[in-house]
């Protein structure tokens, strides 16, 4: 006997002298609705003892009293099950079921089918739990239909729960839904917890079958009911959120996953102590979160984590153990410990055979994750072997195209790559496109994102191996059709853009960047053994499309609201939502620096609103569409730019040169007025490495010229060298590590004196050079007009201004700035701008008159986070004294329209942020360009103080003189190093942080304003934004 149910036996025979037994049947059907009683207020021992005590009574005459025994035992199975003694519950309920006919009720009668359905289906008996759950469903629809009783949606769960485990999804659905109907009949409506969680639980059979989307709808719905029926704080929420979280990493939607975990986190350390099942269950899918996020350390620390919790408090083979067990396998898998991975893959399978069968879809998955584990360890025989056994699974429980045949067929396809039996990889790699749906012939429609990445994923893997066969046999079939395998992956990235979420693009592009590496290597490779320079220009396209692929939905938009005829009283409401995001998400911040903790319930309401008000812009914009066909066509409708346009609009004495910087591959596309060339790079130095150690070199804590000297030289040479001769006017689309690069400081020859800076080589001297993000962006539209006339120049005051050496004053702290006040004078009479200066120059002012101009100069504070952008800031007046609203953050850029001429961050580190592959570096400069601004001169570290106001004050005046922003920065520079009467004075460190980015046309110029130029600066911004939105819940 169970020692859980031994307590009340043991303590009914001590206390034998306290009850005495009931004399006569009156008696007993008292002791009988007493022990009802107790039983209903959770009092299980004291229950059990009067079960006991009516049961010998009537067992005194077994047939005058069957129906009273029936109950009395029923009710001793029931508080057995309460208390997880299902043995003995199993055994009280078998003992009974002859009776079944004469139970007092039909209540009673549906109660013991439904209890021991439920105890088979917990002793691991789903065959007998069926049947009796069965049976108990028929006898509820013929006896009793429509009746309201608590315990049927009981069995139509546990029915879903035995058809899920068999992964028959589409039956466990059937019943999850049964289940909702009978608790909304129960409880009278549908907005009850109960209900609520069982949205929740139909949403892990959509997952379970890889039906995302409409995971996600039935998750959203649950936590509605729950969060209307049971508030806040309700513990189910902890389920429905960590469930959300897990389902949205898997689309990719990794914003809304780690805000939702950061939810259930909260809510799971307030309401519950270390160890409790819930937080197992929230590392569990955190776990998953991270596995999708690439964090593979934190994934497999978290799933230990849980899997302690799981095996602690739950029986060995459940099947939570056996998940965290696969997950946990294929996290070591990624960290390339593959014999760990098999040993978790191995307990797994023994946990799922034990208890579900030889058919269970995690099953399939182990063997699969085993097979993984043995290619890596070069085992193909045993690879081999589990991943036919994977595939023989799907075979029998799944209806194609089913993920489920995917990762086994590509597996397979891989082991015969390695073996460089292509024919036969090449028919596996097809078998596993065909596993998720998609046909070679009539591609059709796409899908989530976590598909979409296993498409991309197998496409490359043919297309390479496709290559290898033709670096193999020379068959000119192979090549095209690697390169065709290329270009129907970027159709699938044109359907990303169009399709997936702004905020999720940005996410997407690290996850794609090696597909789309492995493609301009691929077009570049084609040129090199054909001659074709149709290989050479669809190179560039395919490099282009990687580029932007961040930046096309969202700097589409932002020319669709101007252009589509959309009212203002919309775009005006579109801006309300955005200020009311950006409110809520400085208000979390401040909370947070009060001291406040996650788990307080004014966080957790501001984190729901937030989220409220995120759905609500998402669903505004979605509408927006619907409703305005032509926003709808600008906002998708994009090619790139064509090689022959390109070129046309440079002018002889100009070029633009694109890097793409990969992995293995480093190109550069080289445009002038007559020539297009691609040009190969060294990749055989460690670039990122190089790019740090002159930045450090330049403005770190130690700066040192010969080092400075050294890697400028060798950078010059391995990126600017080979490409020369150029023309003087130069445009650098960086991408990678070079976005920290400003290429002026670079040094053509190595100097003998590296500490005589006043007489280095720069490229300065040599070229003209602006900054832009993507060639296509920034001539890719027509012509927008700019608002606001005149200039505005915003130089706050900090803290006393004592004599202090100015070296002593980079703008990267909040201490006071000496030069600012004299650098804001000097541009306010060149440029006759208006001027916030000192206390006057607060946020709240500046936001009051910012509509009206068009021309900003910012002389002030600034700090770029490198790991966060959502702590870069511009300080305000007050900000170091740590007034409220002082610090204007990159949030707050999203709630401010400031189509402008030109803004100039004359403050440190502007430019820099956070790096993102496949877009750059998030940064203040692009927050600025997010809210229109066509031209940005910005700088790239903390800069000296009174050397920014010279180079400033020569700047603007010869902005006036009408040079393009380019020369005129150039110039102040020149100006600056002939200026300078010592080599220390000449640094690098002091004038070759500005760089210029976007429209270099003539302020003088502008009558109408380049919008076509300048579509990219809004890209970016937008781009850079819904980054930031993932980082905020």
């Amino acid at each position: 006997m169970n020692k859980l149910f031994l307590p009340s036996l043991l303590f009914l025979l001590l206390s034998s002298t306290l009850f005495a037994q009931p004399s006569n049947e009156q008696q007993a059907r008292q002791v009988l609705q007493e022990a009802e009683e107790l039983s209903k207020e959770r009092k299980y021992e004291a229950a059990n003892q009067r079960f006991e005590q009516a049961a010998a009574f009537f067992e005194q005459d077994s047939v005058k009293y069957r129906p009273n025994i029936f109950q009395a035992k029923m009710g001793l199975a029931r508080n057995c099950r309460q208390v997880l003694n299902y043995d003995e519950a199993l055994e009280l309920y078998l003992s009974i079921l002859p009776w079944i006919a004469f139970a007092p009720s039909k209540q009673q009668h549906l109660e013991c089918e439904i209890g021991l359905g439920v105890c088979y289906y917990k002793l691991n008996q789903p065959a007998l739990a069926k049947q009796h759950l069965k049976q108990a469903e028929a006898f509820y629809e013929r006896e009793m239909p429509g009746e309201k009783f608590l315990p049927v949606s009981q069995a139509l769960s546990f029915l879903g729960n035995i058809y899920r485990n068999q992964s028959m999804e589409d039956s466990a659905i059937y019943y999850y839904r049964k289940t909702i109907e009978a608790n909304a009949n129960y409880f009278g409506k549908e907005e009850h917890v109960r209900v609520g969680l069982d949205y929740i639980v139909l949403g892990t059979a959509y997952m379970q079958d890889d039906r995302f989307r409409e995971a996600i709808e039935h998750y959203n719905k649950g936590i509605n009911i729950i969060l209307a029926a049971g508030g806040p704080e309700h513990e189910d929420l902890i389920q429905g959120y960590t469930y959300l979280s897990a389902t949205y990493a898997r689309v990719g939607e990794l914003h809304k996953a780690e805000a939702y975990f950061k939810q259930a986190e909260a809510l799971n350390h307030k309401l519950f102590p270390p160890g409790h099942i819930y937080h197992a269950i929230l590392y569990s899918n955190g776990g998953e979160f991270y596995r999708m996020k690439g964090d593979y350390s934190t994934a497999a620390d978290l799933l230990v984590k849980a899997l302690d919790i799981f095996e602690e408090k739950l029986p060995p083979g459940h099947i939570n153990i056996a998940l965290t067990q696969l997950n946990l396998g294929l996290v070591l898998n990624q960290l390339r410990r593959f014999s760990g991975a098999i040993g978790y893959f191995e307990k797994c399978k023994e946990a799922v055979v034990g208890k579900y069968g030889d058919t269970h879809y995690v099953l399939a998955k182990s063997y699969n994750g085993m097979g993984e584990a043995y290619i890596g360890l070069k085992d193909y025989a045993r690879a081999l072997e589990a991943l036919d056994k994977s595939l023989a699974i799907a075979e029998k429980t799944n209806v194609r195209p089913h993920q489920h045949f995917a990762a086994p067929n590509f597996n397979k396809a891989e082991v015969f790559r390695e073996q460089k039996n292509y024919e036969q990889a090449i028919k596996y790699y097809r078998l596993a496109l065909e596993g998720i749906g998609f046909n070679d012939a009539a591609p059709g429609g796409l899908f989530d994102y976590d598909r979409v990445k296993t498409l991309l994923d197998i496409m490359d893997a043919r297309a390479r191996a496709y290559l290898e066969q033709f670096r193999q046999t020379q068959r000119g079939e192979s090549l095209s059709l690697s390169l065709r395998d290329y270009q129907s992956g970027m159709e699938v990235l044109d359907h990303v853009v169009k399709s997936f979420r702004e905020e999720d693009i940005a996410s997407l592009a690290g996850e794609f960047y090696s597909f789309m590496e492995s493609a301009v290597g691929a077009h570049y490779e084609a040129y090199r053994q054909t001659k074709e320079r149709k290989y050479l220009e669809e190179a560039f396209e395919l490099a282009e499309r990687s580029r932007a692929v961040l930046l096309y939905k969202a700097a589409l938009h932002n020319t669709a609201r101007a252009y589509a005829g959309i009212p203002d009283d919309l775009l005006a409401e579109e801006q309300e939502v955005k200020r009311r995001i950006a409110g809520l998400a400085a208000a979390i911040d401040e909370a947070l620096q009060e001291g406040k903790t996650k788990t307080d319930t004014a966080l957790l309401n501001l984190n729901a609103r937030l989220a409220e008000e995120q759905a609500r812009l998402e669903a505004f914009l979605k509408q927006l569409e619907e409703d305005y066909p032509r926003y709808y066509r600008l906002k998708y409708e994009f090619r790139v730019l064509p090689v022959a346009e390109v070129q046309a609009a440079l002018s002889p004495r100009q070029a633009q040169v694109a890097y793409f910087i990969g992995d293995q591959l480093q190109l550069a596309f080289v445009f002038t007025s007559d020539d297009f060339r691609v040009v190969p790079l060294p990749a055989d130095y460690p670039l990122a490495d190089w790019c740090r150690q002159l930045c450090r070199s330049i403005y770190g804590e130690r700066p040192d010229a010969a080092s400075y000297a050294q890697n400028a030289h060798r950078l010059y040479q391995k990126l600017v060298q080979p490409l020369e001769p150029l023309p003087e006017q130069l445009t650098v689309i960086p991408d990678g590590p070079l976005y920290y690069l400003p290429f002026e400081v670079l040094l053509s020859d190595l100097p003998e004196q590296p500490e005589a800076f006043h007489s280095h080589p720069y490229l300065l001297h040599r070229y003209q050079m602006a900054y832009s993000f993507s060639i296509t962006l920034t001539q890719a539209m027509a012509r927008q007009p700019a608002k606001g006339e005149g200039m505005l120049v915003v130089a706050p005051s900090f803290g006393p201004a004592q004599e202090t050496p100015y070296d002593n004053y980079r703008r990267d702290n909040l201490g006071p700035l000496l030069y600012n006040g004299q650098e804001a004078q000097a541009i306010r009479g060149i440029m006759g701008a208006d001027l916030l200066a000192g206390e006057e120059a607060s946020l709240e002012a500046f936001r009051e008159r910012a509509a009206g101009y068009s021309i900003f100069h910012f002389a002030t504070h600034a700090k770029a986070d490198d790991y966060d952008s959502d702590y870069s800031y511009l300080a305000f007046a007050g900000a170091d004294q740590g007034k409220p609203n002082s610090r204007f953050h990159l949030r707050d850029l999203y709630a401010l329209s400031l189509p402008a001429k030109m803004v100039v961050l004359s403050a440190c580190e502007t430019g820099l942020g956070e790096f993102q592959r496949g877009e750059g570096v998030l940064s203040l400069a692009r927050g600025f360009a997010y809210v229109g601004a066509k031209s940005i001169v910005t700088s790239l570290w903390a800069t000296n103080d009174q050397a920014t106001a010279r180079l400033m004050e020569a700047y603007y005046q010869h902005l006036k003189e009408g040079k393009t922003i380019d020369a005129a920065l150039r110039q102040a520079k020149l100006d600056y190093l002939a200026a300078a009467t010592d080599p220390v004075e000449a640094h690098p460190f002091k004038w070759g942080a500005f760089i210029a980015i976007g429209d270099m046309e003539a302020l003088s110029a502008r009558g109408g304003s380049s919008w076509w130029r300048w579509l990219l600066v809004g890209a970016v911004g937008t781009a850079f934004f819904f980054f930031l939105r993932r980082r905020q819940g």
